[in-house]
């Protein structure tokens, strides 16, 4: 009995000692000013043994700071709306001192907290210009009183409330009311009971409405530009459209006579030579700006006054193309008076009102694919452009109205269309552009790009933080966004890696979205967190070498099926100390040949440690869909296992994939938040280094062939 006493507490520390990940789910309050020093909630799952904090970037400095015993928690007001039960995914909470340096630079950060086991996932934090304002709580019907603008108010919506903040303003300012709400938490994976929709009001001393916004154009976050007509006592309101509150509806709102852009004109420009932009807004230094961009993709524009506060944040395109400019004096509104536009140049304009269409020509060349592309809604622009391609005979080749870009992490509405056509013979083609919501004016520009399709590819790794346990190995993924019908193999660099470090296969086979790679630490490896570069290659037309770096991002899932691609500052490996057990697999002197057919072996060797007896369940990943496996349990005393592998899906080609094997032993569960419903808080977590795989080829099937002219046909 005593012995089996011993061992379950050695289990259980072990278990202990590595947590399942930590989850954030809102920090509160989301910001702070330059200089200052702030303590902040941060809520989520598994947070309790958080032991540091992270906001990348310089200048912010954090620690924890205890929670008392005795400190009251917020009471819910009144009756729950339904779907506002405690969020047991907000439940574990923990808070922070956070200090800001006087010369941190301005923006949004990312604010990961550091558990035993590695970091959480990433949350924004923003370091603001304003002097903040912290909203009451409980609020009530006067609110919280603003005693100078410009200022940064902060609040949480809580549970069917509205936050409201009292400010003096005089007649004939321009007041800029700019929420960020949705900013802050843009994904759920849950879509009930769903994200904060903030809107907002301002109100005159008689409580009379006088501005109101819920969507600022295609953005969630509503903004309000507000003429002041009379010198007195204003209110804005924050509140959820659908009367719904939670501590993860955190926001801030930027208020007071702050300068604001609107629209710029061009878009974009020629990288390396002086681009005049024209500015529109409120309270802007000026009405143009000169840019020279040094390097190509989106730049981004802000300005503001003398020492002022910044404005608001757009973007401008730099890229090699030669540019061209629409001309007043020569429109092009049918196609009789369609503009030339040649291929590798770009075509600047605006849908100056609504309804207005725009006709364009070019001559394209033979067997070559081109690619014609807008860029409007990813700039900025509020236009959504339609594209309708012709031929010379007017025949329409191709119509297209939205194309997804999966590098646009925060816009859900892909506005931008793009064609790629091969054309068999040189001719002459007409593009028609209409706004396809029949809206215009002067903020409704577009780029009009024209060129060959070449060979190109965006990498990005997931997750951005890979724990690796000294003498195992960890897993990450490689996804390749493949562009311009781009297919081809793309080579993968590792640089930084310790002395001692493993890496599995390094080639994403011509056509995969992805690849799995694992990264494997010697036994000896140093505790300490390290940032490798990873980049791509791969061979363009003419045998020019295209490279690109992978960014490092979060997979965020959207109301239970879509899934965003989340840009993270850095990827970081963590190697962590030595687990009670470890995983290896006897990788065959050749891949391994799966079969759709039959299911294919694969034996699991499994090291204990002494004493250490858990059962282990054994699941496989695989880099391809299609391969799967039931899950295996290794029992005590137990030293392998095998996985029976099937494949229900061929390739017309021989086509290799990355296949591991995780190892999880789970701990036991406790209660959260005082309710009667437990929660999963711990597991032990173990991989196998990669091993390589070749997918099954379908059989050719022979073509059917056509009976003869005096054949009867006898197929049914």
């Amino acid at each position: 009995m005593k012995r089996y006493l011993l061992l379950a507490i050695f289990v259980s520390a072990a278990c202990a000692v590595f947590p399942q990940k930590g989850n954030i789910g809102f920090v509160y309050p989301c910001g702070a000013a330059r200089g200052t020093t702030v303590e902040v909630t941060v809520g989520g799952q598994n947070l309790s043994r958080a032991e540091g904090i992270v906001v990348s970037g310089a200048g912010v400095k954090g620690e924890l700071v205890p929670l008392s015993e005795g400190q009251p928690k917020k009471k819910r007001k009144g009756r729950r709306n339904i779907g506002e039960e405690d969020n047991l995914q907000l439940a574990d909470q923990v808070r922070f001192r956070l200090t800001v340096a006087p010369d941190a630079e301005p923006g949004l950060r990312d604010l990961r907290l550091l558990l035993p086991n590695g970091m959480t996932n990433r949350l924004y934090f923003e370091v603001g210009e304003l002097p903040d304002v912290l909203g009451k709580e409980p609020d009530d019907e006067q609110g919280t009183f603003v005693e100078t603008l410009p200022a940064t108010l902060n609040g949480q919506v809580m549970r069917s409330d509205a936050d409201r903040f009292r400010f003096r303003a005089r007649k004939g300012q321009t007041l800029v009311a700019r929420a960020k709400g949705r900013l802050f938490v843009p994904y759920l994976a849950d879509a009930v009971p769903g994200w904060f929709q903030p809107v907002m009001r301002i109100y005159d001393s008689r409580m009379k409405e006088v501005a109101y916004n819920d969507d600022y154009r295609y953005q969630v976050d509503p903004v309000i530009l507000f003429d002041v007509p009379e010198d007195g006592e204003y209110t804005v309101e924050i509140r959820d459209a659908l009367h719904r509150g939670r501590e993860d509806f955190v926001y801030r709102i930027d208020l007071g006579e702050l300068p604001f852009i609107t629209s710029i004109y061009p878009l974009g420009g020629t990288t390396g030579r002086k681009s005049s932009v024209m500015l529109r807004g409120v309270n802007l230094p000026g009405t143009a700006l000169k840019l020279k961009p040094a390097e190509e993709g989106r730049i981004p524009v802000s300005v503001r006054k003398k020492n002022g506060p910044a404005s608001n944040t757009v973007y401008f395109e730099s890229g090699p193309e030669v540019q061209r400019y629409a001309d007043p004096r020569k429109p092009n509104f049918t196609i009789g008076q369609a503009a030339e536009i040649g291929l590798g140049e770009v075509f600047n304009a605006v849908v100056d009102r609504p309804m207005r269409v725009h006709w364009y020509r070019i001559d394209v060349p033979a067997r070559q694919p081109v690619v014609f592309e807008v860029m409007a809604r990813r700039l900025g622009s509020p236009a959504d452009m339609r594209m309708t391609l012709y031929d010379s005979r007017g025949k329409v080749l191709a119509d297209v109205d939205d194309t997804p870009d999966k590098e646009e992490y925060l816009l859900t509405h892909h506005a931008d269309p793009q064609i790629i056509r091969r054309f068999r013979q040189e001719e002459t083609c007409f593009l028609r552009l209409i706004e396809s919501q029949g809206k215009g004016g002067e903020e409704y520009a577009y780029r009009l790009k024209v060129g060959r399709a070449e060979a190109d590819f965006a990498l990005n790794i997931e997750p951005a933080t890979v724990s690796v346990a000294r003498g195992g190995s960890g897993v990450l993924n490689v996804i390749a966004l493949r562009k311009q019908q781009f297919r081809g193999p793309i080579d993968l660099h590792v640089e930084g890696l310790p002395e001692g470090f493993r890496i599995s296969s390094v080639r994403i086979p011509q056509g995969s979205q992805r690849l799995m790679l694992t990264v494997t630490a010697p036994e000896g490896a140093d505790t300490a967190a390290v940032q490798p570069k990873i980049y791509g290659t791969a061979e363009g037309e003419g045998g020019r070498v295209v490279r690109r770096d992978a960014r490092p991002v979060e997979t965020m899932m959207q109301a239970f099926y879509y899934t965003h691609l989340m840009p993270i500052d850095e990827f970081r490996l963590e190697v962590t100390d030595r687990l009670p057990f470890s995983l290896s697999v006897a990788e065959p002197e050749r891949p391994l040949s799966l079969s759709a057919e039959r299911k294919v072996p694969l034996t699991v060797r499994v090291r204990r440690d002494e004493g250490y007896d858990e059962p282990i369940t054994l699941m496989l990943r695989s880099s391809e869909r299609g391969v799967k496996a039931e899950a295996v349990v290794v029992g005590p005393g137990q030293s392998e296992a095998v996985l029976e592998i099937e494949c229900k899906s061929a390739r017309q080609r021989a086509v290799p994939t990355q296949l591991v094997v995780s190892g999880v032993v789970k701990a036991s569960s406790k209660r959260i938040a005082g309710q009667a419903r437990n929660a999963f808080v711990a597991a032990v977590s173990a991989f196998t280094p990669a091993v390589t795989a070749m997918m099954p080829v379908s059989p050719k099937q022979p073509a059917k062939r056509k009976p003869a002219a005096d054949q009867p046909n006898k197929e049914k």
